[in-house]
């Protein structure tokens, strides 16, 4: 998701809000045919790091191995402390339902299977 809005993982909310302007005046569908992808990615990847919690959530989930290509002990490691779990299992429950993208993919969805 930082790479989305193309911050770091240090950015502060005013980096992060603008670097989020700059992705959907950039990927908006009404300024960019085919751009609506990108849009949605750009606005989930804002819903995350904008609040505290979910960034939190996010970023417990990167260091437990969460990403491509990391290894087993990193994993095992990032479990060691029992509050990141039950706080990695609580944002991973939360995202899989709340986000807007998450809507507008499940909407998509149900509309192709009806007709």
């Amino acid at each position: 998701m930082y790479e989305v809005l193309s911050v770091g993982t240090s950015a502060g909310p005013e980096e992060i809000k603008a670097a989020y302007r700059r992705a959907a005046l950039r990927w908006h569908p009404d300024t960019c045919p085919g751009g609506a992808d990108r849009f949605m990615m750009a606005r989930e990847a804002y819903e995350v790091l904008s609040d505290p919690e979910r960034r939190r959530g996010y970023d417990i989930e990167l260091r437990i191995g969460g990403g491509a290509g990391s290894s087993q002990a990193a994993r095992r490691a990032g479990f060691a402390d029992f509050e990141e779990q039950l706080a990695g299992l609580q944002w991973r429950q939360a995202e899989a339902r709340g986000t807007w993208g998450y809507r507008m993919r499940r909407a998509a969805a149900q509309t192709s299977s009806s007709h």
